[in-house]
């Protein structure tokens, strides 16, 4: 049980209670038992703030009333804690120096006040510490601590990079890379190795942080880069190639418009020499450098590939940097090519792949670090290289005879290796660009396709596929025209049979016999193991093995995945035939592929129900998924009843309310106006009626606008308007009123009119024209259920209607407007109302 909240410790004497217990551990304890309680002490000093607590009592003047002095006991042992700290960077073994510089790591990374107070002190120890011949362990600690300093805990303070990093950082510099060539020569142990990895991440942010300090060190920098990715042992999961990738990317911020590259790269260095434009130019010094390495890679990669596949006769010449006696070159030798970069020579088709694979992965940390300017990006010349990749095909490449056949076998077996590199690289830059990629997007759809068929066979190479095509659908798959759409059809295809499982084979019928004995006859008969259940024979399981085991590359399923979702909801459905569509539907409900699913109910076929199939299995497969809220509100949308009719009236006018609108009847009936009120029509949907508003006072009828045309037209020409075609509405209400006027008394009532009809009245304008006016009250009704039918309410209504026509006669005098009473009196309709 908890004390009470009176006798409960205050947070400041928790933490004058640790650091005391902090302080004793590191001043008693044996320098060989010491480095045993770091991880403790470390662990206690980031999990709660000791030190600030501690720094807070100490500057404040306040003191506890219960007494003691806990302010000053919290100076006495944060200066302690802090000479203690001093002297262990300073100690004579190197356990105790290791322990001094993992707590000055903890502490300035916890506490803003040792940073500010004591950090200059020691950073100014352990800045010398790289340079003495110390454990790996002591180096990885001390370049761990220093980098932090310079540059996360110190970016935007002046104040502290003038103390701490201006006068520290260009040693601190110059000991990482002596550090790093030292480490070259135990790259074959896993501490040297470990070592360099780093001092290139330390690299990399310093260079980040302070470009413009870096600047001296930038061509040493180089050198150690290309060492690393010369090495033969880099390889795609190599920490340190990864790292030295990075660097070379970022030593474009060091250029200045009076210095020379960098990177070792002339200004002619890019294909046309663009570099050189901006050489001399401050301001666009750092864009210009950027450009200048990204196309010296790409030359360099052209080279590569040059040589390498000398096995083959391409098509065009790629690239614009193709040596001058590269159809010259002494076939018969080994393979062997030097680098435009500078970096080291390679000899053997093996070396080249491996170069080559590396130079296409250092183009792809150009697009995912980012810079600092805008820079102009080569794409054309990119996209020509991985065309160049993707057009050799094993099976349609044509065969340079004078190379070895076992050099032209290998290059073809790591060919998926090459083309796996070209397509993350267009993965990355797409993911980078965005919408600017989309004038390549149709070409490269149909080069995605034609590697597949030709390499489909390799998981990484499918992996790779559908990986950037999950990329160009995302982006621009809504766009696609039906030719690049059939042509992915063999990709979403395979994606459904890498995601469903292969069909258990069907056992082989067995036709072993048992012997048995018939009654009554002493013959034995045979009768087969089928037809005598809970008989096998041995050899029987043996046709139910597994002839092969299915291989589960690694990524495959889940890209797969992505690939099927996507594609089902960025495609267009009138592109995707049936039968690959129903595949996919079949596919994702078989899988449980919920974002599949719902991109199939949401897209249907083309001509199908929205749902169809899948929604059910939607329904069911959505239970602990991250798409349920999603699916709820498919299913069961939650949204209000959106008004589709028109307003009642005009903008700014009043509302039109039913009394009104009986009171204008009663008085157009009495006075006969020709203007007509704007109609409110009430539909019937069973039991409650649903009100829809039209308005039609703004809007002039077709039908009226015709006769106002003809009638200019009669008047023009000096002849009679044509005769009004009667609507569909007319003809029901005269062949309604032409059945009551035969028998008044007893007025059926007809299916397509149970409503009380508005009166109507058509008045002759001039011998030329006439103008319909139609008055609707608002009680009108149209009913179409069999309940409303057997209503036995009779509904009385006026009509009244004039139809013009002319019997052989050109003047208004031959016009009849023949008048029709429906029986009863319009009294009943206010009774009714």
């Amino acid at each position: 049980m908890p004390p009470p909240p009176s006798k409960r410790s205050s947070k400041g004497e928790d933490s004058i209670s640790a650091l005391r217990t902090i302080t004793s551990l590191l001043s008693t304890s044996d320098p060989a038992v010491l480095p045993t309680h770091i991880p403790t002490i470390v662990s206690l000093l980031y999990s709660s703030p000791v030190l600030e607590t501690c720094h807070t009592l100490a500057n404040s003047q306040q003191k506890n009333k219960k007494g003691k002095g806990t302010a000053e006991d919290a100076g006495v042992l944060l200066h302690k804690y802090k000479t203690r700290v001093t002297t262990l960077i300073q100690g004579k073994t190197a356990q105790v120096r290791w322990c001094g510089a993992a707590l000055a790591k903890a502490s300035v990374e916890s506490s803003w006040e040792c940073l500010a107070g004591q950090g200059a002190v020691w950073v100014r120890l352990l800045v010398p510490l790289l340079a003495r011949p110390e454990p790996a362990a002591t180096h990885r600690i001390a370049i761990a601590a220093l980098t932090r300093v310079f540059t996360a805990l110190t970016e935007g303070k002046p104040a502290l990079v003038r103390e701490l990093v201006v006068p520290n950082l260009p040693a601190a510099i110059g000991h990482l890379l002596v550090l790093a060539e030292s480490s070259e020569s135990e790259s074959g142990s896993g501490s040297g190795s470990e070592l360099r990895a780093v001092v290139l991440e330390a690299l990399r942010d310093i260079l980040r942080a302070h470009p413009v300090t870096f600047r001296p060190f930038a061509q040493k920098t180089y050198g150690l880069v290309l060492g690393v990715l010369s090495s033969s042992s880099s390889s795609a999961d190599s920490v340190e190639e990864r790292l030295a990738r990075e660097v070379f990317a970022l030593l474009h911020l060091c250029a200045s418009g009076s210095s020379p590259s960098s990177r070792g790269v002339g200004a002619g260095g890019g294909a046309d020499g663009a570099g050189s434009s901006g050489g001399n130019n401050k301001a666009t010094a750092v864009a210009d450098e950027w450009t200048r390495g990204f196309r010296a890679v790409i030359e360099d990669t052209h080279a590569t590939l040059t040589t390498l596949l000398r096995c083959v006769v391409e098509d065009s010449d790629y690239g614009s940097h193709q040596h001058s006696d590269g159809g010259k070159k002494e076939l018969t030798t080994e393979a062997h090519c030097a680098s435009t970069l500078g970096l080291s020579d390679w000899r053997g088709p093996s070396a080249g792949v491996q170069r080559a694979s590396v130079l296409l992965r250092q183009l792809q940390s150009f697009f995912t670090l980012p810079s600092t300017t805008q820079v102009s990006i080569p794409i054309g010349q990119l996209v020509d290289l991985t065309t160049r990749i993707f057009s050799v095909a094993p099976s349609s490449a044509q065969i340079n005879q004078a190379v070895e056949r076992s050099e032209r076998e290998y290059v073809f077996a790591r060919l998926p290796e090459l083309q796996c590199g070209a397509l993350d690289l267009l993965a990355t830059v797409l993911a980078r660009l965005g919408g600017l990629f989309a004038p390549f997007a149709l070409m490269l759809v149909d080069q995605v396709a034609y590697v597949f068929a030709e390499q489909g066979w390799n998981a990484d190479v499918k992996t790779a596929v559908y990986t950037f095509l999950n990329a160009l659908l995302e982006a621009f798959g809504s766009g696609l025209p039906k030719a690049s759409v059939y042509a992915l059809h063999p990709v979403l295809s395979s994606t459904c049979d890498d995601l469903l499982p292969p069909p258990p084979p069907a056992a082989a019928p067995t036709t072993t016999t048992n012997t048995t004995t018939a009654p009554g006859i002493g013959k034995p008969k045979h009768t087969t193991a089928n037809s005598a259940p809970g008989s096998f024979h041995a050899d029987a399981f043996l046709s139910i093995l597994p002839t092969g085991g299915t291989f589960a590359h690694q990524g495959l399923v889940a890209a797969a995945e992505t690939l099927l979702a996507t594609a089902l909801a960025r495609l267009p459905t009138a592109y995707v035939r049936s039968e690959l569509r129903t595949k996919m539907d079949r596919t994702a409900v078989l899988t449980g592929n919920t974002e599949a699913m719902l991109a199939s109910v949401l897209f249907p076929p083309l001509g199908a129900r929205r749902g169809g199939a899948v929604l059910p299995h939607l329904v069911g497969a959505r239970g602990g998924s991250k798409k349920a809220l999603v699916v709820e509100g498919v299913v069961r949308p939650r949204l209000p009843v959106i008004w589709t009719g028109g307003r009642r009236g005009n903008e700014g006018e009043e509302e039109i309310t039913d009394e009104q609108v009986e009171e204008g009847d009663d008085d157009e009936e009495d006075s006969e106006e020709e203007e007509s009120v704007g109609p409110l029509v009430s539909v019937s949907y069973g039991k409650k009626p649903y009100p829809v508003e039209m308005e039609t006072a703004s809007y002039e009828s077709p039908f009226k606008r015709q006769k106002t045309e003809a009638a200019m037209d009669s008047t023009t020409q000096g002849t009679t308007a044509a005769a009004r075609k009667p609507s569909l509405l007319d003809d029901m209400i005269l062949a309604q009123a032409a059945a009551l006027a035969q028998s008044p008394a007893s007025a059926p009532e007809s299916p397509l009119l149970q409503a009380p009809v508005p009166q109507a009245s058509i008045t002759a304008a001039s011998s030329s024209s006439f103008t319909s006016t139609t008055a609707v009250s608002s009680a009108t009704h149209i009913e179409t259920t069999q309940q409303q039918q057997q209503k036995t309410t009779t509904t009385t209504t006026t009509v009244e209607k004039a139809r013009d026509f002319t019997e052989g006669g050109d003047s208004d005098d031959d016009m009849v407007i023949p008048e029709i009473v429906m029986g009863g009196d319009s009294s009943e309709d206010e009774e009714d109302e």
